[in-house]
């Protein structure tokens, strides 16, 4: 039985997943994304069908048989697309929202459970998807569906809407489109993405767009320190993250539905993706999308034609000269040398178990009162991962400036509490004095 959204905030269940085909993004959508999925510390919208043009025999039947909403004549927009709307829209209300591929979770929750935060228990839920029960017979069956993959789900009180709302359908927008009724397009689409879902739909996208690779763990900054900067030239550019995912093929599933493989990774698309999100947050920049590209038998080209569905369809990769990068992805792009935009600067990498200095420093500082030599071990260590992940001659990246001195200055600060040079209090205080100057950073 699905919770109210009061019983879920109750539960402290910090995330709520909004997930649909959103073909197109209409009021009625919206509604939901501002007044229900708003209340959750952390937001994420599921776009639900990613790559709807992906035809096998066994997608063609699955279409048929079991999902006929699935079908391409009903699903317009790609992945890319629909994540550009509603990042438009979080970008006007100025929100922090996750935006996600999502296979089917009423099937199999195999392939989501890479792209959101990890699965609960009953005792500490995390997360609970958001559906509208009232709309009709198949929202009620979505709710069983999801609930039999053990997932918790949440009332989006679809009859607290006003009839206006109600009566919009996503088919019914897309046929004022067809039909050039554009008053009744505009009354049923939010007004900042009246002109964006028009241009969309006759494959006209205004935007131009910086792609970087994250390719398993390594975060190279400096290409995101460059394309950071050009982008903020104009207004209608985009920063694209493209996160590596592997692919199982070991099974005879869909392929949409096979589970994630880590390659060379330790972390999750949805733990980089966070990481990705905190970083842009820092630099106080908005215009960035964070998307897939998958990995087949540890060679990116293998699974590239599904990954077009995932990218704007015209973009530059930036390349970093300084890196080498994993899969086969230079090959890929000496077949595309139009695409492709290398720069030659120093780069600055920082595995994410690095970037949250704070947190170690923290644990760090708590264990000096029983075990002081732990506590400079420690400090040493973590020093030495970060100055071994930074070139010798990196110093000259804005972004290594902010912040690159931390390691030694805390590790300097630990000896002079080892030697009494300074008291307990004081090397807390100064220590929280640097997480403030982080921070501020």
């Amino acid at each position: 039985m699905a919770i109210t959204l009061k019983k879920a905030l109750n539960k402290n269940i910090r995330c709520g997943i909004w997930a649909g085909r959103f073909q197109y993004v209409h009021n009625g959508h919206h509604y939901v994304f501002s007044e229900i999925l708003s209340k959750f510390s952390e937001q994420i919208v599921a776009i639900v069908h990613p790559y709807p043009y992906y035809e096998t025999r066994t997608m063609q039947a699955l279409e048929k048989n079991t999902f006929q909403r699935f079908g391409s004549e009903l699903n317009p927009f790609n992945f890319f697309q629909r994540m550009l709307l509603w990042k438009t829209i979080a970008i006007n209300e100025g929100r922090t929202v996750s935006i996600v591929p999502c296979w089917h979770p009423r099937v199999s929750i195999e392939l989501e459970n890479e792209f959101l935060p990890s699965s609960y228990s009953e005792e500490e839920p995390v997360r609970c998807w958001i559906v509208p029960i009232g709309q009709d017979d198949n929202e009620r069956r979505k709710t069983l569906d999801l609930e039999a993959n053990g997932e918790i789900v949440c009332d989006s009180y679809y009859g607290s809407e006003s009839e206006n709302l109600r009566a919009i359908s996503a088919s019914q927008v897309r046929q004022f489109r067809e039909e050039n009724a554009i008053e009744e397009f505009s009354k049923s689409v939010p007004p900042c993405i009246q002109q964006l879902t028009l241009d969309l739909a006759e494959q006209s996208d205004p935007n131009e767009y910086r792609v970087v690779p994250l390719i398993d763990d390594v975060i190279d900054y400096t290409s995101f320190q460059y394309v950071i900067d050009w982008a903020s030239e104009k207004d209608n550019r985009f920063v694209v993250v493209a996160i590596s995912v592997g692919v199982s093929i070991t099974d005879n599933s869909p392929w949409w539905y096979k589970s994630a493989q880590r390659l060379g990774s330790a972390y999750t698309y949805y733990q980089k993706m966070k990481q990705m999100e905190h970083f842009f947050e820092k630099m106080a920049f908005a215009r960035y999308l964070i998307t897939p590209i998958f990995v087949q038998e540890r060679n990116i080209s293998r699974l590239w034609s599904y990954s077009s569905a995932f990218l704007p369809s015209k973009c530059k990769w930036i390349i970093n000269s300084d890196i080498s990068y994993q899969y086969g992805l230079l090959e890929h792009f000496h077949d595309l040398p139009s695409r492709c935009e290398y720069i030659n600067r120093h780069s600055y990498l920082l595995k994410p178990e690095n970037y949250d200095l704070f947190s170690k420093a923290d644990v760090i500082v708590k264990q000096i009162i029983c075990a002081d030599t732990y506590a400079i071990r420690h400090t040493r260590s973590l020093k030495a991962n970060i100055e071994n992940s930074l070139p010798m001659n990196a110093t000259s990246n804005p972004i290594f400036c902010n912040f690159v001195d931390y390691p030694e200055r805390l590790a300097k600060l630990i000896e002079q509490w080892h030697y009494n040079a300074v008291s307990e209090s004081e090397l807390i205080r100064m220590v929280q004095k640097m997480e403030d100057e982080w921070n501020s950073k």
